[in-house]
């Protein structure tokens, strides 16, 4: 996959877990500036892109920036803790994933470090004069300095955090306060993701999004086939792996995917036939009971062939 190299102008050390990196063309110039919700893809030193949301700063609209969560034990906190200002990334061109829908007025619940998706799409929202607010949830009263660096105001968040007394963000409180026409937009940890979607389940709320970055498990599930309309050749997917790697293991030539948990969305395949085992996080729930398209990266089959317009 054809990758920019870019120059780490600025580290913003929100706290010593949440960092924001500032990143310069290497040769001057203006990089695009950023759809709401795009991602871009960094490549570590042996070779995997790993996605990250991508927005700018009121200062550095010139730049890509991405908020990292470091921790001293995850595998891709490791090649971050050694980069420093002057240091060269490699980065993918962005892919629009979690973006504004033409709602009314827009719900934003994030955790952590999934506030990131929601910087570039505040700043849009706020150049449309749309209704929009922040529900953050984060592990310290330090993590507010993201709203100030990013010049959102304070009367757009309403902010919960680990450390403190407050109690936490009662998501089916929030959901349940929407108005019609509303879209509800939700970034962070699984275990907020899931609290989410089955609130939103239960509210019967249809304009919902979800973004995660948390990569799937193939070990408990049972192999199927996948046959290539196009190629007339089918192949067996195993347990433990996707149809991407099963296609690619079978000498296809697919398109290599962004993130692998389907949020760049560059792996979207039409379904000719059987029915799709939905496991991105960026099909909208009216897209995924189409059983239209599916995500070939992260998700599976209910059937035990499934055929694709491949």
């Amino acid at each position: 996959m054809d990758t920019t190299t870019v120059t780490v102008k600025k580290i913003y050390r929100i706290t010593h877990s949440f960092v924001i990196f500032v990143l310069a063309p290497i040769k001057g110039g203006h990089l695009i500036d950023p759809e709401p919700g795009s991602i871009i893809g960094v490549r570590m030193w042996d070779g995997i892109i790993v996605p990250y949301s991508v927005f700018s700063l009121p200062d550095y609209d010139d730049c890509y920036c991405i908020g990292v969560r470091i921790n001293h034990e995850g595998e891709f906190s490791k090649y971050f803790i050694t980069i420093n200002d002057g240091d060269k990334l490699h980065i993918t061109k962005p892919i629009k994933s979690f973006y504004i829908r033409n709602n009314y007025g827009y719900i934003l619940i994030a955790g952590g470090v999934g506030v990131t998706p929601f910087i570039s799409m505040a700043k849009r929202l706020e150049k449309e004069n749309k209704s929009y607010h922040i529900y953050f949830s984060g592990a310290n009263k330090g993590e507010d300095k993201i709203f100030d660096i990013c010049k959102i105001p304070r009367y757009r968040v309403t902010s919960r955090y680990s450390d403190s007394d407050h109690q936490r963000l009662n998501i089916k409180s929030i959901l349940n306060s929407g108005r019609d026409g509303y879209g509800f937009y939700c970034c962070g940890p699984e275990s907020m993701i899931n609290d989410f979607e089955e609130n939103a389940k239960y509210h019967n709320i249809k304009d919902y999004y979800v973004e995660s970055f948390n990569n799937n498990s193939f070990t408990d599930d049972k192999q199927f086939n996948v046959h290539l309309k196009k190629s007339n050749a089918t192949i067996t997917v195993n347990s433990d792996e996707s149809i991407a790697q099963a296609l690619r293991r079978s000498g296809f030539n697919v398109f290599k995917s962004v993130c692998g948990v389907g949020v760049c969305g560059s792996c979207e395949t039409k379904v000719i036939d059987g029915i799709p085992d939905h496991r991105d996080c960026v099909l909208t729930a009216k897209e995924r009971s189409s059983g239209d398209v599916m995500m070939i990266c992260c998700s599976r089959s209910k059937t035990d062939l499934i055929t694709l317009d491949l």
